[in-house]
């Protein structure tokens, strides 16, 4: 017998099994959604640190920023690549 062109029960078949994926994935999504706040909060820390740091050595204000922000986004990306490779 054909199955009837209305028959939707692959798709639901299909659907269940995606849920069921994305069920089991949901530690993962939040551990990677902590790391990267963390991550976050370590860049804007960097940052801000940097820029303290360099206050007193590097007159230039435009380069003293372009520095503290490279290395608030290299500590981000750290974190980045973190999650990435546990995910």
């Amino acid at each position: 017998m054909e199955q009837s062109i209305w028959d939707f029960s692959p798709a639901w078949t299909g659907l269940v099994t995606l849920w069921r994926a994305v069920v089991r994935s949901i530690p993962f999504i939040a551990f990677g959604v902590l790391v990267l706040m963390l991550a976050t909060a370590a860049g804007v820390t960097t940052t801000r640190t940097s820029q303290t740091f360099l206050h007193n050595r590097i007159r230039a204000s435009l380069l003293r920023n372009v520095i503290a922000r490279a290395a608030g986004a290299i500590a981000f990306l750290v974190g980045a690549y973190i999650v990435f490779r546990v995910s």
